[in-house]
Order: C-alpha cells, then structure tokens, then sequence
C-alpha cells in the first residue's frame, strides 16, 4: 500500500498531529478527530497489507537431527 518511508512520515504526521492539537486543546473538534482517525486507521492497514519485501542470498538452513552439532558433557 505505502512504502516504508512514506508511513513512516505517515505516522509522525500522526503522532505530531495528535500532540499539537492535544496542547492547542482542539481534540474536541469533529474534524480533527477525523482526519486523526483516517490517517491513524491508514497506517494500522498499512502493517497488515504491506508485502514482506524478499531477502536475497538467504538460504534457509536445514534444522533435522542429522543437522544439529551438540556437544554433550
């Protein structure tokens, strides 16, 4: 849905937003609460929809019995 950078900048401008109105005591306007939640719920969407970006070169090791080296005592 977004990159990492833009719901990064997302997220601040959430945070920054909710701190600013919350000292300007505005919290309680309509429309504030609005646009908080719209961009709050975009980033919180944003988590479970984003694709896991593919790591290359990484092979995944075999983890069998065969595999494992364990020196007993």
């Amino acid at each position: 849905m977004f990159s990492d950078k833009t719901s990064f900048t997302l997220a601040i401008a959430v945070s920054l937003g909710f701190i600013i109105s919350g000292i300007l005591d505005i919290l309680d306007n309509i429309v504030v609460i609005a646009l908080i939640s719209i961009a709050f719920i975009l980033v919180v969407a944003n988590l479970f929809t984003g694709g896991k970006a593919p790591v290359k070169g990484y092979k995944k090791e075999d983890s069998s019995k065969e595999n494992m080296n364990i020196d007993s005592d």
